[in-house]
């Protein structure tokens, strides 16, 4: 089996202990929902469908605003443009078919994305290959092949595409061409998540987490490391508990960068130096969000928290979705929204934690982040299908 291969299926098997036992092989059995009479209602303002959507595979795939239209794909290579208004198809494109030969269609397994820059929309596939489609029409500008599986959203900055892979190598691509400019490469230890860190760019650098528990700095003109700083220190006895990802994007407000790791920490960091700030006890696979002072994070075990990011000092904790897979959150207003692996919608007050409302969107399941659109929330479910809803 050649490392890349071994490496993926490594990678499957602790996705299966992250999500369905924990480390004395219990299964963790997801909380019960209680009976509630939402205190702010919801409506589905429309629903349609791209593809099959993503199935029972993990996936980092999901939909984007931008360009005032929505950009949504399904795992086998479907990608469409739609009125956010309506949910009208304005442009629709099967990669599948596009790359098929003699009428035998091709499974594109898309993974990573969608993302949106000058003037195209980026996917990325775990069969190593990254597609810019033009955000007019969706026909490929060009298509690459990267080293290794493309399973976060490819980020367009700086006249570059950054691709994050699961070989462990952040590949720079030149926007026009899709031609390679530099290869950063990370340690990947035996046993890893299945997932990497999207980039975040910011200052002339891309910042990423690595699958050995460091976040790097990387310089945008060179492709070389800034810093390097440790985020989850080697800790435990046995190979689930040496897990220390950073899968989570890192978020940058001013001079300060958040990162956090699967078994590890949560830390803020001083974006110039790399010197932490500050360090607290949280593990999550999950990208978090920022709004004003509060840092909302979704860990492991499904437990929400918000925590004041000048200090690390946690305002509120919510337990009441344990183990219920629940989506990384999304911020409307004073409102965290996440979804979970039985299709329900949860939102809650940002200032008290206090459950404001739920409603059950798709029993397929929800798995990307909620996507504020217009003061609306975008969620896609798991057998593809999109709804924009409006909370009251």
């Amino acid at each position: 089996m050649s490392g890349w291969s071994k490496w993926s299926a490594l990678a499957g098997v602790a996705l299966v202990a992250l999500v369905g036992c924990s480390s004395n092989d219990e299964v963790r059995k997801p909380a019960e929902l209680a009976p509630f009479d939402n205190k702010v209602s919801d409506d589905v303002i429309w629903s349609t469908s791209v593809g099959d959507g993503i199935g029972s595979y993990f996936s980092n795939l999901e939909p984007v605003y931008a360009y005032d239209k929505i950009f949504a794909a399904s795992r086998e290579g479907v990608v469409e443009a739609l009125d956010p208004k309506t949910g009208d198809k304005l442009w629709k494109i099967d990669l599948g078919e596009a790359s098929s030969f003699f009428g035998n269609r091709k499974d594109m397994r898309l993974s990573g994305g969608v993302s949106a820059g000058f003037g195209k929309i980026y996917i990325g596939s775990e069969n190593g290959v990254v597609y810019a489609l033009d955000e007019k029409t969706g026909d490929i500008k060009w298509q690459t092949n990267v080293p290794g599986e493309a399973m976060a959203a490819p980020v367009p900055d700086s006249g570059l595409v950054l691709v994050n892979t699961t070989s462990g190598k952040l590949v720079a691509l030149e926007e026009g061409t899709g031609k390679q400019k530099w290869v950063y490469e990370q340690t990947v230890p035996s046993l890893s998540l299945r997932g990497v860190s999207e980039p975040s760019v910011v200052q002339g650098a891309a910042l990423i987490g690595t699958p050995d528990g460091k976040l790097a700095a990387v310089l945008l003109d060179s492709g070389l490391a800034a810093w390097e700083q440790d985020v989850s220190p080697a800790k435990g006895e046995n190979a689930l508990e040496l897990l220390r990802d950073v899968d989570a994007t890192p978020i940058v407000v001013g001079p300060v960068v958040y990162a956090v790791a699967y078994n590890g920490e949560l830390v803020a960091i001083d974006l110039r130096s790399g010197r932490p700030l500050w360090k607290r006890d949280y593990s999550s696979y999950r990208s978090m969000a920022i709004v004003g002072f509060d840092l909302i994070v979704s860990d492991a075990n499904s437990t929400l928290y918000n925590i004041d990011r000048r200090s690390g000092l946690e305002k509120w904790s919510q337990p009441m979705l344990l183990n219920r897979r629940i989506t990384a959150p999304a911020i409307l207003g004073d409102k965290v929204l996440v979804g979970d692996f039985e299709g329900y919608l949860h939102w809650f007050d940002k200032n008290s934690g206090e459950l404001l409302g739920r409603d059950e969107i798709n029993s397929s399941g929800l798995y990307a982040r909620p996507v504020v659109v217009d003061g609306n929330v975008l969620v896609q479910s798991r057998d593809g299908d999109l709804y924009m809803i409006k909370l009251d």
